[in-house]
């Protein structure tokens, strides 16, 4: 090993490009349904069903992220037991520069996050480094649409098909169109408001410059309503309007009269105990508790979640 603790070169397997995989991760919402790989992708290669569909027509048959022009490497990924949240814990390959290795894998850390809404999904990377080092790192997030529907896609082969219109592109989006033979355009819009986003028929470019163990995150949205704008609403403004939002000042404003509970796993307490630690979770839970009083109640559900039997062997203290 040397000072970095990275074995000797001559023992160190590199490792340049991630492993095939052909299991599936499936979100759905309303009339749209999303199927991509393990890693959050959608390819074109095994059977070619994957893709984002929406009212049966498949807007998104090919996405891509790419760190250095390779894919990550999967260390993990799930879907939420509600299939409401994909998340996937990723890191870079082994990069090589002139033939030397310049960057380790496993510098960097990234989580991917989607989920859909509406008429469109949402996704968010965010970048840790973990090096000792800055690192300047170049994204791609490639993508095409066939706008083929859900028979094309399980084989059914049309005598006749629409018309692929030009692309629209701007500066952070890009709009593809396809008008079918119904006379109906359909469109499918990436875009993102990141900063230094540059967009192409191709895809959208980015590229992060990270301080040791700072992290940094990038959004983008597909939207495949035909109404759509240039402009994202945003991964935190999508995944939560969702569900009506109050805040702390308006439940002391307007608690009177009012029951509380410790609630389910997402509510304030249970978070803080599987996030913080237990005295946080202690101070949390005596706010709520000097607010309400006698109308505060400690909630215990039983759904054979292994979190939700941490928070009730807490709270049940």
């Amino acid at each position: 090993m040397d000072g970095t603790g990275i074995a000797h070169p001559q023992y160190y397997i590199a490792t340049t490009s991630s492993p095939a995989d052909d299991r599936a991760r499936v979100l759905k919402y309303g009339r749209m349904f999303f199927v991509f790989d393990r890693l959050g992708d959608v390819q074109t290669s095994g059977l070619g069903e994957e893709g984002l569909f929406y009212d049966g027509m498949r807007h998104l048959s090919e996405l891509s992220l790419n760190l250095w022009n390779a894919r990550p490497l999967l260390l993990s990924s799930t879907v939420a037991t509600n299939n409401f949240l994909f998340t996937a814990d990723l890191a870079n390959l082994d990069v090589f520069s002139e033939g030397e290795m310049v960057i380790h894998r496993g510098t960097l850390h990234l989580v991917r996050s989607r989920f859909l809404w509406r008429d469109s999904f949402f996704e968010k990377l965010l970048f840790v480094n973990h090096g000792l080092e800055d690192l300047q790192v170049p994204i791609r997030i490639g993508f095409d649409a066939d706008f083929a529907d859900i028979f094309e896609v399980r084989g059914t082969v049309r005598e006749k098909r629409g018309e692929r219109l030009e692309e629209q592109i701007s500066g952070n989006s890009v709009i593809l169109s396809y008008e079918g033979l119904d006379r109906i355009v359909r469109q499918t819009c990436i875009r993102s408001d990141a900063n230094g986003v540059r967009a192409s028929q191709a895809g959208l470019e980015f590229e992060v410059v990270l301080r040791p163990k700072e992290p940094a995150t990038i959004e983008f949205e597909v939207c495949c309503s035909s109404e759509t704008g240039t402009d994202s609403i945003g991964y935190t403004e999508g995944l939560y309007s969702k569900y009506p939002r109050i805040d702390k000042n308006l439940v002391r404003q307007y608690h009177e009269g009012l029951i509380a509970t410790t609630c389910c796993i997402g509510a304030y307490v249970p978070q803080t105990i599987l996030n913080g630690s237990e005295e946080k979770a202690e101070h949390e839970f005596q706010w709520w508790l000097d607010l309400f009083g006698q109308d505060y109640f400690i909630e215990l559900q039983r759904h054979n979640i292994k979190e939700q039997e941490k928070v009730n062997r807490i709270l049940h203290q």
